[in-house]
């Protein structure tokens, strides 16, 4: 949106450790959207199917994370 970008230029000036918490507060809004609400809606559809793409997230997360390192 265009208050988005606007307020992205004025942080720009700022610094990355500025920028790092704005981003660790958004990734937390995000996890927090994604426990409340989608993950028990995926559940009431499907318990089987939900658990598994859960499972599954978690071992590419695990994957990426320790093997996949620079």
């Amino acid at each position: 949106t265009p208050l988005g970008a606007w307020l992205g230029l004025l942080l720009l000036g700022l610094g990355p450790q500025l920028i790092s918490v704005l981003l660790a507060l958004a990734a937390g809004a995000m996890i927090s959207l994604v426990i409340r609400e989608m993950i028990p809606e995926a559940w009431a559809i499907n318990k089987l199917t939900s658990s598994l793409g859960f499972f599954a997230g978690c071992g590419l997360l695990l994957f990426m994370t320790f093997y996949l390192h620079h």
